[in-house]
C-alpha cells in the first residue's frame, strides 16, 4: 500500500500540483481535503502533460474542476477513476485556516 502525498495550504492560493501515472491499470486516485478553520477550496486535475507547465503549479495548463470537490468550506473525499495527468488545489480564501490535501494513487 502506497502512502499519500500530502501538501498544506495556509492562505490563499493555488497549490503546487502533484503528477500522477497514467499508465497504472486500474488508475484509482483518492483525493482527501482537511480544512481546519475558515476557508474556501476547490480540487482541479489536468489531462495535459505536466511537464509543458512553465511552474510547478501548472500555469500553462488546461485545468478542470473536479466533479465533486468544489466550493468546498470542509472536509471532504473524492476520487478519480479514469486518467488524469495531475492535481492541485486551489485556496479562495483562508482565514486562520489550514487546509491539507492527501492524493493517493492505486499501485503504489
Amino acid at each position: 500500500m502506497g502512502k499519500p502525498f500530502a501538501y498544506q495550504q495556509v492562505a490563499a492560493g493555488t497549490s503546487n500540483m502533484v503528477k500522477l501515472t497514467t499508465s497504472v491499470n486500474p488508475f484509482n486516485v483518492t483525493i482527501a481535503v482537511a480544512i481546519t478553520g475558515t476557508a474556501s477550496a476547490k480540487v482541479q486535475y489536468t489531462l495535459d502533460d505536466p511537464a509543458g507547465a512553465s511552474d510547478t503549479i501548472g500555469t500553462g495548463l488546461t485545468w478542470f474542476d473536479h466533479a465533486t470537490l468544489v466550493s468546498l468550506s470542509a472536509s471532504a473525499v473524492g476520487n478519480l477513476a479514469y486518467p488524469v495527468t495531475a492535481v492541485r488545489t486551489v485556496v479562495a480564501s483562508a482565514s486562520a485556516a489550514t487546509i491539507t490535501t492527501s492524493v493517493l494513487q492505486a499501485g503504489f
